[in-house]
């Protein structure tokens, strides 16, 4: 006969354990106290373990041929929606099986361009890092429904998030111009002009968990063939110029919080930012670098990966 005291030990351990409820997950919700224990866990420098080459058609390579060569600079006064007309967006496919893939040994070195065959340390979650932009920037964002995907297999979370359909009358022309910008910058500050994307793939542990995270990066400053560094990568952004407080509120309360979340998963040091008038000229480019950030939006957004850490200890 189990004592009192036992069981209300089994029921509380229950209650923090993520469940099946009528065909649904149901995540149990932790404490203040418990969440401030986990946010004390650290989060490694990202390491680059792979990568590959998409193209316009669909096929993958396990290389850097698609990786860009930057400018030092994007030429001023270029006008951001020039061919906007005849642009047509480009299928999203971005399946984790080539993540996944391009972790094979042989895709591995023909990626790195080495035999290493070290073991595999056992990954908790395989995911795209858009898909943690979009859960990190949760307690900041409330006007992006999102759907979360997951599958365990053998201990491992395959991870998906898909935005909430938006009604195409809710995606305004002006939406649509400042997205095809921010392509039009990343072509005017490339050296070379084609289609296709590079992603490369890195290993992150957080806490004790291990996470193999892809992510399509912009570009480099100095020679592609710079293995295993991801001290040259450089992320591209387009943002109107900061003419009133307003602007300059949205771009330290929103824009750089999605930029720090975005380039501080994979290691990417430095972000340049194209600034256009409301013609969508290009007037101004400014690195800032990563780690420079948080000092820009302290008074808005406290860092944090709270919300990562329960999915990782949750799905892990």
């Amino acid at each position: 006969m189990k004592r009192s005291g036992e069981s209300s030990d089994v029921e509380a351990r229950r209650s923090k354990q993520a469940r099946m409820h009528d065909g649904v997950l149901v995540l149990p919700i932790p404490s203040m106290r418990e969440l401030m224990q986990r946010s004390k866990q650290r989060i490694s420098k990202p390491v680059q373990v792979s990568g590959f080459s998409k193209y316009p058609d669909g096929h993958v390579t396990y290389d850097r041929s698609l990786l860009k060569l930057l400018k030092k600079a994007a030429p001023l006064n270029s006008d951001l929606l020039e061919g906007m007309d005849a642009y047509a967006e480009p299928p999203n496919t971005a399946p984790l099986e080539h993540v996944i893939d391009a972790m094979l040994p042989a895709n591995r070195h023909l990626h790195n361009h080495t035999t290493d065959a070290q073991p595999l340390p056992k990954y908790h979650v395989v995911t795209y890092r858009n898909n943690l932009n979009k859960i990190m920037g949760t307690p900041y964002n409330t006007n992006s429904a999102y759907t979360m995907q997951m599958q365990r297999i053998q201990g491992c979370v395959y991870l998906n998030v898909t935005l909430s359909h938006i009604p195409p009358s809710s995606f305004s022309s002006n939406q649509a111009q400042g997205a095809y910008a921010g392509r039009r910058y990343e072509v005017l500050s490339s050296a070379a002009v084609g289609g296709g994307e590079y992603c490369g793939v890195f290993s992150v542990s957080l806490g004790q968990k291990k996470l193999l995270i892809g992510a399509e990066m912009d570009g480099v400053t100095a020679s592609k063939d710079d293995d295993d560094d991801t001290t040259n990568y450089v992320e591209l952004k387009t943002f109107r110029i900061l003419n009133t407080p307003k602007d300059r509120f949205t771009f330290e309360r929103y824009k750089l919080l999605a930029f720090w979340i975005q380039s501080y998963l994979v290691g990417v040091p430095t972000i340049r930012v194209g600034f256009r008038n409301e013609s969508f000229i290009l007037t101004k480019e400014q690195a800032f670098e990563t780690a420079d950030l948080p000092r820009y939006g302290d008074k808005h957004w406290v860092l944090g990966l709270l919300v990562l850490l329960l999915v990782c200890h949750y799905g892990g």
